[in-house]
């Protein structure tokens, strides 16, 4: 599909007035390449910033750089705006940016306290997604099977390690923090050297 010739005020236009029962091919590749790149937007671990998109673009729809870039672009400016952000899209946002904080703490956590600062984030981040709530939504499921939690042994900063133990009970006092999330980041923790917590062996799985 060349996507020279279509702009967004393309989309915008037969949004407004055109047949939805009759989709233009070339509407419909756009339409459907913007989806793609948001979902890619989405997945912050695998793609943590603009660029990776643009170079996944490159490599496996096989786009020149400037096409690449104006498609997302594109599909920023059209899925960010605020009145089209779901109140489910927006805590799915959130969520995965609380969770890439916790991931960095963590690789770069140097003292028992640091891990500690680092472990409230999932208390913050189970409030953002009402993980306290017997019903786990379509969104939560989604969001837990991208969790990979990563964690280093903290030997590799020329420091002496701290006691997992401590760092263990100080998760499992944490009030407001589900216990499957508890059991996930301590697993995490415990593990050297990179570790990736994949879905398989993920303690929500099959909730």
């Amino acid at each position: 599909m060349d996507f020279d010739n279509i702009e967004l005020d393309d989309l915008i236009e037969w949004l407004e007035i055109g047949d939805p029962k009759n989709v233009p091919p070339k509407i419909a590749s756009y339409m459907l390449m913007l989806e793609k790149i948001w979902g890619l937007y989405k997945r912050m671990f695998e793609f943590p910033n603009i660029e990776s998109i643009i170079n996944h673009l490159i490599v496996v729809d096989h786009l020149q750089r400037f096409q690449a870039k104006k498609l997302v672009t594109d599909a920023l400016t059209y899925f960010a705006a605020e009145n089209q952000l779901s109140k489910k899209t927006w805590k799915e946002l959130i969520a995965d940016k609380m969770l890439k904080s916790f991931t960095a703490a963590i690789r770069v956590a140097k003292s028992s306290r640091d891990f500690k600062d680092a472990a409230i984030i999932l208390k913050e981040m189970a409030n953002v997604l009402d993980l306290d709530k017997e019903e786990i939504g379509e969104m939560e499921e989604d969001i837990m099977k991208q969790i990979q939690i990563l964690t280093t042994d903290i030997k590799m900063f020329g420091e002496e390690p701290i006691d997992r133990r401590e760092l263990a009970s100080f998760i499992d006092s944490l009030p407001d923090v589900p216990e499957k999330v508890k059991a996930a980041a301590k697993e995490e923790v415990d593990k050297f050297p990179l570790k990736f917590l994949n879905y398989e062996n993920n303690p929500r799985n099959g909730i």
